[in-house]
């Protein structure tokens, strides 16, 4: 539990579950509804958020990222979009996926409003994100599902908007890691002894379709 400052380490019996209840209690996403994708509930998924911008917690950012020098340190980075829209943003991809397990953050994309002026400590921005029906396509990993934000000062436009992308993985094996047959060229590999041959039909990892060497 995240609210346990110390705790022995116990072995879950489905890790997935442990993982997803253990950030559900940091984003307070355990009232999210799981829509797998696919499903026929076709309605968009979205939620808000709200996130107070403080000179610490921007600091603390630039820290992190290693902006030492900012030009104002009282300015919200662009890319800190993420951290103030996170919550909201989790809570819909969580409803298209459920597992952490199988979930990969792919990518992020920041537009600054011309129009409005940028967000800085002391401001208690709002974000609201969105997972349309047709958000979502599939490839041999898995689906890709895209979640659109926009983040806006309480009663004011839109200061920025947020694009980001989610892998959620096919159906894993027992320890979580997807698995996948691609059809791959054949590669012929000469080898000139017995020995060598011997050592390479040693390997573990060598599975014979054909036993006739």
């Amino acid at each position: 539990s995240p609210h346990l400052p110390w705790a022995p380490l116990q072995e879950a019996e489905d890790p997935a579950v442990t993982v997803t209840e253990f950030y559900s209690q940091i984003w307070d996403t355990s009232h999210v509804r799981p829509q797998p994708v696919g499903s026929h509930e076709d309605a968009p998924i979205r939620h808000e958020a709200s996130f107070q911008l403080t000179h610490d917690n921007i600091a603390e950012f630039n820290r992190a990222t290693n902006q030492n020098h900012p030009a104002n340190g009282d300015d919200m980075p662009l890319h800190m979009a993420i951290v103030c829209g996170w919550s909201a943003m989790i809570r819909c991809v969580l409803a298209r996926g459920g597992n952490l397990l199988r979930l990969v953050h792919l990518s992020n994309q920041f537009t600054a409003s011309p129009d409005t002026p940028g967000l800085s400590a002391g401001d208690l921005v709002k974000s609201r994100f969105t997972v349309a029906s047709d958000s979502f396509s599939s490839n041999h990993s898995g689906s890709l599902v895209e979640v659109f934000g926009e983040l806006f000062i309480d009663g004011g436009e839109v200061a920025v908007t947020v694009r980001s992308v989610f892998l959620i993985r096919e159906e894993a094996s027992a320890h979580g890691i997807p698995s996948t047959t691609l059809d791959c060229q054949k590669f012929v590999m000469e080898l000139e002894s017995r020995e060598k041959l011997a050592v390479f039909c040693s390997k573990p990892w060598l599975r014979l379709v054909e036993d006739d060497i």
